[in-house]
């Protein structure tokens, strides 16, 4: 659904339609609402341990890039891409983190693999040695 640009007195008059909708019996229906908020935000302990050293890592790896003078498009995109991993919205930084895990592990992937195929390259090399 598309919705075009409000006004200010449209989005104003939006929040007095919320605010007047209450049950006109109901007259704490706003306090009401904060207490059932209020559990939920009081039960927040922060974040775990396993995003504070994913944080960790992101910093060095960005510390670390930032410092040298690099020009790949793949150094900047990495770049990028960790930053919106540190992100203060807690949605993108989530978006960005599942990324930036999944290509660590792809990345670990393809080097077992390439390590794999050059041990493959270097036995068929020394039996091609062997036999001449």
């Amino acid at each position: 659904m598309y919705r075009g640009r409000q006004r200010t007195s449209d989005s104003v008059m939006g929040i007095e339609e919320v605010v007047t909708m209450t049950d006109p019996m109901d007259r704490n229906s706003l306090s009401n609402s904060i207490s059932q908020v209020l559990p939920v935000v009081c039960t927040y302990s922060g974040p775990c341990e396993s995003d504070i050293a994913f944080r960790e890592r992101a910093n060095k790896q960005l510390a670390y890039l930032e410092s040298k003078n690099f020009k790949e498009p793949l150094e900047r995109t990495w770049v990028a891409l960790l930053r919106l991993a540190l992100d203060p919205v807690e949605k993108i930084a989530r978006m960005a983190q599942k990324l930036v895990r999944r290509v660590e592990v792809v990345a670990v992937e393809l080097q077992s693999s390439a390590t794999a195929l050059n041990e493959k390259i270097e036995s068929v090399s020394s039996l091609a040695n062997v036999s001449s």
